[in-house]
């Protein structure tokens, strides 16, 4: 399932659900974190969520997708971030319609947004998303050098994770858990 919106007057956002829209990158380097498993019976499930925001005077850039891999056998949630080993600004361009010159999406996660990737996670579990064991990675992402930051990424981590943690989808969730959550 992939569908569009407004968010306020000029923001738009885009998400699907069950698929990374072609932004998996490659990586051999994460930051990781482990976390208490709810008692909830989670299904595997994948979510990937694109946001532009104009925030004067600039335009937020960004797409996060986390995948949620339920593991009964497992006793710990455990988060993992991988990054890319490309500098800041730097990798494969990402064609969307959501991102406008200046900005030129690029597919990865550098460095310096990975951290803020694991503190959404965090906020989202306070906010009360239950997780079940097992692992959710965060593999599929495209950021913009000119619209993109930590807090940014911070809060597209925490509504994937409220999202996932849902085990259902539909526009309107996704519309409730922007407005109220994060956006």
């Amino acid at each position: 399932m992939t569908d569009q919106f407004d968010i306020g007057r000029h923001g738009r956002a885009r998400f699907w659900v069950g698929t990374c829209p072609g932004a998996v990158f490659p990586s051999t380097e994460s930051v990781q974190s482990e976390a208490e498993p709810a008692d909830v019976a989670l299904k595997s499930q994948q979510v990937a969520l694109e946001i532009k925001l104009p925030k004067d005077p600039r335009v937020m850039y960004g797409l996060l997708g986390g995948r949620f891999e339920t593991d009964p056998s497992a006793t710990a949630v455990r988060i993992v971030v991988p990054y890319s080993s490309t500098p800041f600004g730097d990798g494969r361009a990402f064609v969307t319609p959501l991102a406008s010159p200046p900005e030129t999406p690029l597919i990865g996660l550098p460095k310096e947004l990975a951290d803020a990737v694991l503190k959404g996670v965090a906020d989202a579990r306070q906010r009360g998303a239950r997780l079940g064991s097992g692992e959710l990675r965060f593999d599929c992402a495209v950021y913009g050098p000119v619209g993109s930051s930590p807090s940014l990424f911070r809060q597209l981590s925490e509504a994937v994770t409220l999202l996932i943690a849902r085990n259902r989808l539909s526009t309107s969730d996704v519309r409730q858990t922007l407005s109220e959550a994060v956006f």
